[in-house]
């Protein structure tokens, strides 16, 4: 479905669009996580693939922070982390102090190095590796 609506729009909500129980704000933001996380990270991955540079990548795929409560407008509703559960059992989200907005999952590959499935419990964050 596309829409009209204020800020920076979302062009379609493709699978979102069909949940009319949903703001239409949530679907965009869903719609938006499909898109670029699911279908453009798979493109990339892919890309590597066909040059055959998988093997010698290392893949960093983290946030800077907790889930986002922001996006939206006065017209079609406003962004809610708790819509989708997004901080889990953590309190408080983006631009907050609590572990909700400063701790994020963060996924890396490499490949030879780091087993698939592997799971870490080792406390860092994303800025220690730059």
């Amino acid at each position: 479905t596309t829409n009209a609506e204020e800020g920076n729009p979302v062009p379609d909500d493709g699978d979102f669009g069909a949940m009319s129980d949903w703001p239409l704000v949530e679907q965009d933001h869903a719609s938006v996580i499909q898109n670029f996380q699911d279908r453009d990270v798979g493109r990339i991955l892919d890309l590597l693939d066909e040059l055959g540079l998988t093997d010698s990548t290392v893949i960093f795929f983290a946030s800077d922070n907790g889930a986002s409560n922001e996006g939206g407008s006065a017209a079609n509703g406003f962004h809610s982390y708790q819509f989708f559960n997004s901080s889990g059992p953590l309190q408080g989200c983006k631009r907050s102090l609590y572990e909700g907005g400063i701790r994020s999952p963060s996924i890396v590959s490499w490949p030879g190095r780091i087993a698939a499935g592997g799971v870490s419990s080792f406390p860092w964050y994303f800025p220690d590796f730059l």
